[in-house]
C-alpha cells in the first residue's frame, strides 16, 4: 500500500481511462478487494490476480456480486502472459503484487515486479502501468523485508529500457509507464497537477476538474493550449490567498510567516509556463498559436 494513496490513485486512473480510452483495468495483489471493486464501477472490464489461495477465495466471497470483475488466482507474471493476449485492446494495469506482511503471499518472492514487467512489455500491444510503492524503489524496503528481493531504480530503469519503454515518471509513490506514445499527455497532467499543488494553502493535491481533465485529454493542438489556460486560471485564486496571509502576518508583526506567504505567492510565474506551451504547440501544429 502507498504511503499517499490506499489503494491505486484514482484521479490519475480516470483521468488515463478518459484520455487513452482504456475500458479494461488489471491488478496483481487483490488483497481484501477494494481496488478491485473501485475499478469493476468505473471500467466495463476488470481483473485482479492473487497469490494468496485465502485471500482469493475470501475475496470470491465478498465479490460475487460484481459482474464484470474476473479474480484470478495464481502467480501475477504467469496469469498476466495468459491474460493479456485474450484482451480487446490496451488495458490499465496496478501493480502491487508486493509482499505485504501478515497473511499475504509472497514471501518466497517479495517483489515479482520485473518479471510481470516482461510479461506485460512484451505483448504486442502497449498497454500502460501504474506500480505501486515507488519510495521502495529508491531505498530499501523497510525490516524483515530483504533488501536484494527489490529492484533499484536503477535496475528498474535499465529492464524498461530493454523492453522499450524509455520513459516514466514518479508521482504520489506510484511509477507511471505510459505508452511511447502517451509521454507528453501524461508530462502535461502530471504538471498542471503539481502547479496546482504547490499553490495549495496546505500543499494539499488538488486535482484538475474532471470535466476539464476530460476535455484536456480529448483536446488537440491550439485547442490544448486554450484548455491549459482554463486550468491555469484556477492558480491565481491561490495565489491570491498566499497575498492576503502576507499582508495579514505583516499587520500583525509576523514577518516570517509573511515572507514564506509571499515566496508561495510568487512560486509560479504562468506567462512563462504558457509562453513555453505556446513554443512547444507552434512545432506540433506546424503553424503559429496566438
Amino acid at each position: 500500500m502507498g504511503i499517499v494513496h490506499p489503494g491505486v490513485p484514482q484521479p490519475l486512473a480516470k483521468f488515463l481511462q478518459a484520455a487513452l480510452g482504456l475500458d479494461v483495468f488489471i491488478e496483481t495483489g487483490t488483497q481484501y478487494g477494494y481496488t478491485a471493486r473501485w475499478a469493476a464501477s468505473h471500467f466495463s472490464q476488470a481483473h485482479s490476480i492473487e497469490l494468496s489461495p485465502a485471500l482469493w477465495a475470501r475475496a470470491v466471497e465478498a465479490l460475487g456480486d460484481v459482474g464484470n470483475l474476473t479474480l484470478h488466482q495464481g502467480a501475477s507474471p504467469a496469469v498476466l502472459a495468459r491474460l493479456l493476449p485474450t484482451l480487446p485492446g490496451p488495458a490499465l494495469l496496478w501493480l502491487d503484487a508486493h509482499w505485504s506482511l501478515g497473511e499475504t503471499a509472497g514471501e518466497d518472492d517479495p517483489c515479482p515486479l520485473l518479471a510481470e514487467l516482461e510479461a506485460v512489455l512484451t505483448q504486442p500491444v502497449q498497454h500502460t502501468i501504474l506500480i505501486d510503492d515507488a519510495r521502495l524503489f529508491c531505498a530499501p524496503p523497510a525490516l524483515p523485508h530483504p533488501a536484494a528481493a527489490w529492484p533499484s531504480l536503477a535496475k528498474l530503469t535499465h529492464a524498461l529500457r530493454a523492453l522499450g519503454r524509455e520513459e516514466f515518471f514518479l508521482f504520489e509513490d506510484v511509477i507511471i509507464v505510459p505508452a511511447v506514445g502517451d509521454v507528453e499527455l501524461l508530462r502535461k497532467y502530471l504538471q498542471m497537477r503539481d502547479t496546482l499543488t504547490s499553490q495549495s494553502p496546505l500543499r494539499q493535491p488538488l486535482p484538475l476538474p474532471e470535466d476539464l481533465a476530460a476535455r484536456i485529454a480529448a483536446a488537440q493542438g491550439p485547442a490544448l493550449l486554450a484548455l491549459w489556460s482554463e486550468a491555469a486560471r484556477l492558480v491565481p485564486a491561490q495565489v491570491r490567498h498566499h497575498v492576503q496571509v502576507a499582508r495579514l502576518a505583516f499587520a500583525q508583526g509576523d514577518r516570517a510567516a509573511a515572507r514564506e506567504a509571499a515566496e508561495w505567492a510568487m512560486a509560479v510565474d504562468l506567462e512563462v509556463a504558457l509562453a513555453e506551451d505556446v513554443v512547444a504547440l507552434r512545432g506540433s501544429c506546424g503553424g503559429e498559436v496566438g
